[in-house]
């Protein structure tokens, strides 16, 4: 009865939420800094007690260089002032202070362009790329540039050459729109894009990213409590179930 009512009631408190995080990139734990969240009708805010950086993202692939042999984030746990480095595979999550972090499918290329306005002011934005479908083909994404009118659309070659994944000879293709006009479109690199207005646009770089689904298991000990409780009760009448006995004739 226990494990039915906990697993009935189990998700109403159930809390769960997924982040991107870019290499070098810090996150807080608070519930506005994910990208989505899943809540059950009586959860609260999700919340960590810690904080996360993402280090590094290590893909690799087998010898054909588009299947997946290894997907893993090394990450530091940041609390009270100190740093812990774990190693965050897939099926092999972070197990902390009652939540679990699992490292997602979902990676890819985060392109940072740097706007200078014409009055000295500077501004980055981030653009999250999803990985291609295979080498060679483009990473496609965009969005606003913050705080400001303009749009982009971006596509990474992260290997020019198209034979892997991995960011080796980047290609950066940009289409720059504003008020719904387009304004330039052509390659992104670190000399600056003269727009109309005197405002110029320049690539900052280019990092991997690397998400995570982060789940609060607190709410699931009433299941691993019945779990217990069955296997030790089940255990117990095996053991002094009683032998059949006959009668004498």
């Amino acid at each position: 009865m226990l494990v039915i009512v906990a697993g009935l009631a189990q998700p109403l408190w159930q809390k769960r939420g997924f982040v991107q995080l870019m290499e070098g990139e810090i996150f807080l734990g608070r519930e506005d800094e994910f990208l989505e969240t899943e809540k059950g009708s009586l959860a609260g805010k999700i919340e960590l007690p810690f904080g996360l950086r993402l280090d590094a993202l290590r893909d690799a692939y087998w010898n054909d260089g588009r299947n997946l042999r290894e997907l893993a984030s090394e990450i530091s746990i940041l609390r009270n002032g100190h740093t812990e480095p774990v190693r965050v595979a897939v099926n092999a999550p972070l197990l902390d202070s009652g939540f679990a972090v699992y490292q997602s499918a979902y990676y890819g290329h985060a392109v940072s362009v740097e706007l200078v306005r014409r009055d000295g002011q500077r501004l980055m934005t981030h653009f999250l790329l999803d990985r291609a479908a295979a080498p060679g083909k483009p990473e496609v994404g965009g969005q606003s540039f913050a705080d400001t009118d303009y749009l982009f659309s971006l596509r990474l070659r992260p290997d020019a050459s198209g034979k892997t994944f991995g960011l080796s000879d980047p290609d950066v293709e940009i289409e720059v729109f504003k008020d719904g006009r387009p304004l330039y479109a052509g390659p992104l690199t670190d000399k600056p894009i003269l727009a109309p207005g005197g405002d110029r646009f320049t690539l900052a770089g280019i990092k991997p990213w690397s998400g995570f689904n982060v789940v609060d298991r607190s709410g699931l000990w009433p299941l691993r409590l019945g779990f217990i409780i069955t296997v030790l009760g089940a255990s117990i009448l095996f053991i002094r179930s009683p032998e059949p006995t006959h009668a004498a004739v």
